[in-house]
């Protein structure tokens, strides 16, 4: 690819999150982990899903939250009081 338009995107997107990180107490901070599934899949063991794996199973276990829903804001059956 001549023009690494992921990385554009990467490097805006590291951006926006140093300007949101100066906002938030750093006990509730943003952590940001570059992956790239391309490159994985290019590697010698192709291994993307196991790797995915992993840094689930990690940042899980830091934060103990999981969500693969949208929250919408006017379904109240997802409050809890």
């Amino acid at each position: 690819e001549k023009k690494k338009q992921e990385y554009i995107l990467s490097e805006e997107f590291c951006n926006a999150l140093d300007y949101i990180k100066q906002f938030i107490p750093d006990d509730n901070g943003i952590q940001y982990l570059a992956f790239d599934m391309a490159r994985v899949n290019r590697s010698k063991h192709r291994r993307v899903m196991p790797k995915l794996d992993e840094i689930a199973r990690r940042y899980l276990q830091q934060t103990g939250f999981f969500q693969n829903f949208p929250l919408l804001v006017n379904d109240k059956q997802y409050f809890y009081d």
